[in-house]
């Protein structure tokens, strides 16, 4: 039984107020046990004493489950996470299993489209060695800018582009021959082992891996981990970030003290300064730029795919659908930040 059920709302649309604000608890990362039900008990008690609904009294359930959530989650747990409230280690192993998702997904559909059997080849081989190393990369990249680890992140993507090349040149000058028929569920079943392998993987491990060590009195790799956090993790611009940095070295300058000892740890105050009422537009504005070269891509594959198209195709056509649709849903999201902005 939910927290919603065991408390008797006197509105409908408080119930549904109250549902929002349990599941964006839910939700929230590192959040307290019991948290939505102490929050709403709270909430309940105020409505019923004035008589007026849970929306007046606190506002939009996610903005009302957001403060609950920073105001019950410690302030060092919030400093550990990115704007998805995941840590590097978290990100990581989402993105594994992501790729290994991705993985069944594809076998799945290859069964569906071309029948139980497949024969590789070595150049098919070596397509796919290429593609799995550089997914594998690209997360490794993907959980070091998590970590605020800007020439790591650039690293691993550069070592992913290799790889995907270097996979793909194998392909075009290796042989056709088949290699061997394998049924295409063995596929299919080592995705799935692959993902059961990326999710037990434990995230605290990672996490150390990912995070950097910053000896004590080292102060100047201590301000280039600053701006690195402020500029990934928290989606800063390049010039606010280095500003704050200058006025942290100024302090230093001036005081005497260790950044360590006159600012603390550095990701706490990273947080300290990203937190705020433009926070929400730098976290909403790299959202839509990530949408953005997502719809670029499929953009161009599109126009691949209407130039030899397959008009009989459900998948033809099942693509062509989800492009046009991702493509508009691209465009009234910059439509409406450029309304607000």
């Amino acid at each position: 039984m939910t927290t919603q059920e065991k408390l008797n709302w006197p509105r409908d649309e408080d119930e549904t107020w109250a549902a929002a604000v349990e599941l964006r608890l839910a939700l929230a990362p590192h959040s307290p046990e019991g948290l939505a039900g102490r929050v709403l008990a709270e909430a309940y008690e105020a409505v019923t004493e004035t008589g007026r609904s849970a929306r007046e009294l606190f506002g939009e359930p996610e903005a009302y489950a957001r403060a609950a959530a920073d105001e019950h989650v410690t302030e060092e747990a919030r400093a550990r996470t990115d704007s998805r409230g995941m840590t590097p280690g978290e990100r990581f192993t989402a993105a594994l299993v992501a790729v290994g998702g991705t993985g069944i997904a594809i076998s799945v559909m290859r069964w569906i489209r071309e029948g139980l059997w497949v024969t590789p080849s070595w150049s098919s081989v070596a397509a796919f060695a290429g593609i799995a190393v550089g997914a594998l990369l690209f997360c490794a990249g993907i959980g070091a800018w998590s970590a605020g680890r800007i020439k790591g992140a650039g690293g691993f993507g550069a070592a992913a582009g290799a790889a995907l090349g270097n996979g793909i040149a194998a392909a075009v000058y290796l042989p056709d021959d088949e290699l061997l028929r394998m049924p295409v569920p063995v596929l299919a079943a080592a995705g799935a082992l692959f993902t059961a392998a990326a999710a037990g993987i434990p995230n605290a491990v990672l996490d150390r891996w990912f995070t950097p060590s910053l000896p004590h009195g080292d102060d100047e790799r201590w301000l280039s981990r600053l701006e690195s956090l402020l500029r990934t993790r928290h989606a800063m611009r390049a010039a606010e970030a280095h500003s704050h940095v200058q006025e942290a070295r100024l302090h230093l300058a001036t005081s005497g003290e260790s950044a360590a000892d006159a600012f603390d740890d550095v990701e706490v105050y990273a947080l300290r300064l990203a937190e705020g009422p433009r926070r929400e537009a730098r976290l909403e504005r790299r959202k839509l730029y990530g949408v953005t070269l997502l719809a670029a891509v499929i953009l161009v594959v599109l126009v691949d795919k209407l130039a030899d198209p397959e008009p009989t195709s459900f998948w033809f056509w099942l693509y062509v659908v989800t492009a046009v649709y991702w493509v508009g849903h691209t465009a009234a999201r910059w439509r409406q930040a450029l309304r607000r902005r």
